[in-house]
């Protein structure tokens, strides 16, 4: 392989293809783990929920569920955790799902969180923690964050977590003309 002068890979930054097992038949991965249908066969992965903004890849092949979110700080997580985790459960049960966005770092790991949290009780910290041993790039925007501490704080409530960042973000509005 050639390399340019002064230019250096870092091996954080390189994308693999491979989905990686979270808990049983469920998988975080990139875009390129979801272009690698050798790879998802092999691990039985039947089902791809898709965060990535791209058209399915292997829409013959697998099923596959779209969740329209961009990687922003103000972007609604909480609002598409209902059906992402009634896809996935659909995905465990037939075989395998694999929950991609376009790096595998913020949108799919919020996904993938959030349902550990809904049905496996696990607390925010310890769903980061199971996924960055899986995946260590994994780097959830804060606005998921704090979305998911809310949903974590309701005891995985989602219309009580919606409300409450409601209100934190009507607070934010009001303090911002008044305080």
């Amino acid at each position: 392989m050639r390399t340019l002068p002064g230019l250096s890979l870092k091996s954080e930054l390189v994308q693999d293809n491979a989905p990686a097992r979270v808990v049983a038949n469920v998988y975080i991965g990139s875009i390129h783990a979801a272009f690698n249908q050798d790879g998802l066969a092999q691990r039985g992965i039947t089902h791809v929920l898709n965060a990535s903004g791209l058209p399915a890849t292997f829409p013959r092949a697998f099923t596959y569920f779209n969740v329209d979110i961009r990687d922003r700080e103000d972007a609604a997580i909480l609002g598409a955790l209902g059906a992402t985790a009634v896809f996935i459960d659909a995905g465990v049960e037939k075989g395998g799902v694999l929950v991609h966005c376009a790096g595998g770092r913020s949108r799919s790991a919020a996904i993938i969180a959030g349902y550990l949290m809904a049905k496996h009780a696990y607390t925010f910290d310890r769903a980061l923690e199971a996924l960055r041993v899986v995946r260590p790039v994994v780097a959830i925007n804060k606005g998921f964050e704090q979305q998911l501490r809310a949903f974590e704080a309701t005891r995985f409530d989602l219309f009580k977590s919606n409300q409450m960042m409601l209100r934190a973000r009507v607070r934010t509005s009001v303090c911002d003309y008044v305080c």
